[in-house]
């Protein structure tokens, strides 16, 4: 029937930490260090460095930055996995067929936030004491005491004791303390009372800050910490459920409770309207948003914002969402909306620290709808390419902020099977299977008589995994920068070893491999590496650092790239890839760089970014007061920010490779960008409207008496 899910899910683009840090062996050191994975422990990527040393402090970390997408043009970033138990089915009689659902978030919050997010520099798991029981025993200054015991251990005396946090500690908290949803299948599983035991984890095993029940289940019916990007599910009939409930698009309600000094309770053990009322709270609904519109203090003004979108759930918005267009002459809105943002009136969603402020309701503009598409196939057992030839994949349009955010991209995979059918109801209150009969480990009655042990444990018959990124940038696009132009993300995917000594991650690679663009395209190429790998694992250059770089070569098969090969003092008739490009930005500090000069763009490509420029800048190689690049770029950073260009002509492919990690017979790091002609919207043509038909015209009556013909003059010349 059954069997035990070993399902696992591994993030490559961005790199996947599988709560990896720093630790210089395969397995991570903590399976609990920021949230509950489930993966094999020799999955994920180390934290990256800034520098060609491993970082001793948190400043010394890399954090990979991408542009935001603009006023008209989009930011796009390649999302790439590999999703261990298969996903969807070949056909309708395929025996491996499998429930699966892949659903991608993100939490993005301000750079200077007071309880910002943090990789850490310790694998030891964030500090949390559990609240007296019962809870509204606590007054709010024994809550803030738990809060700053917990917080000095997180930080420590030392950069190297500091802990690493995603969600709020007033996240985990609130969820210790409120009541389970008991109208979820548990099977036979003895499930605790509170919101941290589920099916999957009676118990109540913590991992940082996460709520398990929120972690296992989707869409969630709390507000949470993490905003929806797409559902990709081989049960598509049921996107018209996840687009309904997706926090984007629904306010999602939780009971506000306050303390005897009047200041309200980061938490409540009410779950639901009814019992909250009943015990004296507030039950509010909170919208999860991509900023407040500042300036608008009435649900009126709010209204006017903005032009009602297409929806076909229109039915179930908000009765505060209808407005009339937004007039951008109208000099009380001086601030910048799209207009075809959705803008509402209501409760912003409150995050840490901000539960306890007094919930006040404001003028929000709403992230995008949720998306949700078919999910790529890929096969059980396997973690390899899925039915496109390729990683299972998605490419994210970057949101748009007025402001730098700091941001952590989740991923997890939902897998069941169809011996128990799925149930939605709009409440979210009935199981999600009619039958609870299930038991651990079974035994089934074959020909004879005979009884046979299936393998199944009730905690996994539907599992959850889980992967997450490290922290990296989104940042608003500087004046250099089209706001109308679009950007495609080229990164770098894997790490130091081989085959084997890297798995479950990857080798090194481009992602994506082979990146399609048209002439009006912004092309920002970056990657991230470590210092800290397994000193044993197998490369070239300095043990345990990655290392990466661009250089053009002319053929997909070719292993020697563009320049002059050593003992031939002829140049490769390749052009370089940079040859022909308008160069837009650069990661380099150097602000006299002479970016029209294309052999700058090449040669820092080349060296990782340890050369700014040819000749002429601090960082050059004419530079006799800088250490000569090492040939193997064991002295150049493990992580370059990297530069922003676009193709100035069509039609050409461009390959290029990593002179470190290219090994003909061991491993390649090659890829290519296809260049095309912008592709113009085309214009709907207009119906013609039917002539009408011509009115019959009246015969002309003369005027009685009023009228006389009279005779032409002739000219006798």
């Amino acid at each position: 029937m059954v069997g035990r899910v070993f399902g696992d899910i591994y993030l490559h683009a961005p790199r996947g930490s599988n709560n990896r840090l720093n630790e210089a062996t395969k397995q991570r050191q903590n399976a609990n260090r920021l949230f509950d994975s489930q993966n094999n422990n020799n999955g994920g990527y180390n934290v990256a460095d800034s520098g060609s040393n491993a970082a001793t402090s948190m400043d010394e970390q890399h954090q990979e930055v991408y542009f935001q997408s603009g006023r008209k043009g989009k930011s796009f970033m390649t999302l790439e996995w590999f999703n261990q138990h298969g996903c969807g089915k070949r056909d309708n009689l395929d025996t491996n067929a499998i429930d699966c659902h892949m659903i991608i978030q993100y939490k993005c919050e301000a750079v200077d936030k007071e309880q910002a997010m943090r990789n850490g520099m310790s694998t030891d798991r964030s500090e949390y004491r559990q609240p007296p029981n019962p809870f509204n025993s606590e007054n709010y200054e024994e809550k803030q005491n738990r809060y700053n015991n917990n917080e000095e251990v997180n930080v420590g005396d030392n950069d190297g004791d500091v802990r690493g946090r995603h969600e709020t500690w007033e996240n985990y908290d609130s969820c210790r303390v409120r009541e389970r949803n008991k109208n979820l299948f548990i099977a036979d599983q003895a499930v605790g009372d509170r919101a941290i035991n589920t099916r999957q984890n009676p118990k109540g095993n913590r991992s940082g800050y996460e709520c398990p029940e929120e972690r296992d289940y989707f869409p969630y019916w709390h507000p949470t910490e993490w905003t929806d990007v797409a559902v990709l599910t081989d049960n598509t009939q049921n996107c018209k459920y996840y687009k309904k409930e997706s926090s984007n698009r629904k306010a999602k309600g939780e009971c506000v409770e306050y303390y005897d000094s009047g200041i309200v309770k980061h938490a409540s053990e009410y779950n639901n309207r009814l019992d909250c009322q009943n015990g004296g709270g507030q039950w509010l609904e909170f919208w999860d948003y991509l900023s407040i519109i500042n300036g608008v203090d009435n649900e009126n003004d709010c209204n006017r914002i903005g032009l009602p979108t297409v929806d076909v759930y229109k039915p179930y918005l908000s009765r505060t969402r209808r407005r009339i267009p937004y007039d951008e002459s109208d000099t009380k809105f001086p601030y910048f909306v799209n207009k075809n943002d959705d803008v509402v009136w209501g409760y912003p969603r409150r995050v840490g620290k901000e539960r306890h402020e007094l919930p006040v309701k404001k003028c929000l503009r709403l992230h995008p709808a949720l998306e949700c598409k078919q999910s790529p196939w890929s096969r059980a057992n396997h973690l390899g390419n899925s039915d496109t030839n390729d990683f299972a994949q998605y490419r994210w349009e970057l949101p748009k902020f007025e402001e730098e955010k700091q941001c952590v991209l989740r991923v997890r995979y939902n897998i069941s099977s169809d011996d128990y059918p799925e149930n939605y109801d709009a409440g979210d209150i009935r199981p999600y299977f009619d039958d609870q009969y299930l038991t651990n480990d079974p035994t089934i009655q074959v020909a004879g008589g005979d009884e046979l042990a299936l393998a199944i444990n009730t905690a996994q018959i539907a599992r959850t995994f889980q992967d997450r990124s490290h922290s990296f940038l989104l940042v608003p696009r500087p004046e250099v920068i089209d706001q109308d132009a679009d950007i495609e993300n080229i990164q770098v995917r894997g790490k130091r070893g081989n085959i084997v000594q890297t798995f479950p991650a990857v080798e090194y690679d481009f992602s994506p491999q082979r990146a399609t663009v048209d002439t009006d395209t912004l092309v920002h190429v970056q990657w991230a590496g470590s210092n800290s790998n397994p000193e044993n694992n197998a490369g070239e250059g300095k043990a345990g650092t990655d290392r990466n770089n661009i250089v053009t070569v002319e053929h997909p098969n070719y292993n020697i790239p563009h320049g002059i090969l050593e003992n031939d003092d002829k140049l490769s008739s390749t052009t370089s890839m940079f040859a022909d490009v308008t160069w837009i930005w650069s990661a380099s500090a150097d602000g006299n760089l002479d970016l029209t000069k294309t052999e700058n763009l090449e040669i820092q490509m080349a060296t990782a970014g340890y050369y700014d420029c040819v000749d002429g800048c601090t960082n050059s190689p004419d530079n006799a007061g800088i250490d000569v690049l090492q040939n193997q770029l064991n002295n150049a950073p493990a992580s370059f920010r990297g530069n922003i260009f676009k193709f100035n002509k069509a039609g050409n492919v461009h390959h290029f490779l990593s002179t470190r990690n290219n090994n003909f017979s061991n491993r390649a790091q090659k890829g290519d960008i296809t260049v095309k002609f912008p592709t113009k919207p085309i214009k709907p043509i207009k119906p013609i409207k039917p002539f009408k038909p011509i009115k019959p015209m009246r015969p002309f009556k003369f005027p009685n008496n009023n009228f006389q013909i009279r005779p032409m003059p002739i000219n006798s010349g």
